[in-house]
């Protein structure tokens, strides 16, 4: 399974437009697999992303297509580039491991939920092996939210990436110290760099 994870950087105080807008074109044309949607938290000023899942990019060139011609029906075509600046990103991403705690398995009411996202740089040849260790952690400890782990597929390569759900900051803190206090032998498979983000949940279309 693949996830297409798409950043935009807001005009200036427009991001709650922009998730608007990107909710009535979800709600308008509902994609056939999940859908997440995020506002920055922890993450740069004025950011929005948006993660579409897919079985493969063949599904995803299907599909994205016909989606868009329907999504974009229904707002002018001068909308967008009034409430987007200039940049962001585009990636596809594989799913390494995925798990759901049961108090998120078939929810989309997000409320406050936070996810953190953090991407490491694995040593050449080691992203398999970096995201082998992280799965082990939770074999070890299980984490109170829903986590993904995902490798680099059309995204800068050797690059592992780790998102895990919460209920707060304060929750995310208590759980995160408890999960990696026995986990230092892991910085000898990734580089320096990185990053390590917290955003807002603001939606999720579950796969009908």
């Amino acid at each position: 399974m693949l996830v297409n994870r798409r950043v935009w950087k807001a005009k200036p105080g427009r991001a709650g437009e922009l998730l608007g807008l990107i909710k009535v074109m979800f709600n308008h044309e509902a994609w056939p697999d999940t859908v997440r949607m995020y506002r920055n938290h922890i993450a740069p000023f004025d950011h929005v992303a948006v993660e579409v899942a897919c079985e493969s990019l063949a599904f995803w060139e299907e599909k994205w297509n016909q989606w868009t011609a329907a999504a974009f029906a229904v707002m002018e075509s001068a909308t967008w580039p009034t409430l987007v600046e200039a940049g962001g990103t585009n990636e596809f991403w594989s799913i390494a491991d995925e798990r759901i705690s049961e108090t998120t398995a078939s929810s989309t009411n997000t409320g406050n939920k936070l996810v953190n996202r953090r991407v490491w740089i694995a040593k050449p040849g080691n992203a398999g092996k970096v995201t082998d260790f992280i799965s082990s952690w939770f074999d070890e400890y299980a984490w109170p939210g829903a986590i993904r782990v995902y490798r680099n597929h059309l995204a800068p390569f050797d690059h592992v990436a780790l998102e895990v759900e919460c209920a707060s900051l304060a929750a995310y803190e208590e759980h995160w110290g408890r999960w990696t206090a026995s986990h230092a032998e892991g910085v000898k498979l990734i580089e320096s760099g990185g990053t390590n983000e917290i955003w807002t949940v603001e939606k999720v279309w579950a796969a009908e």
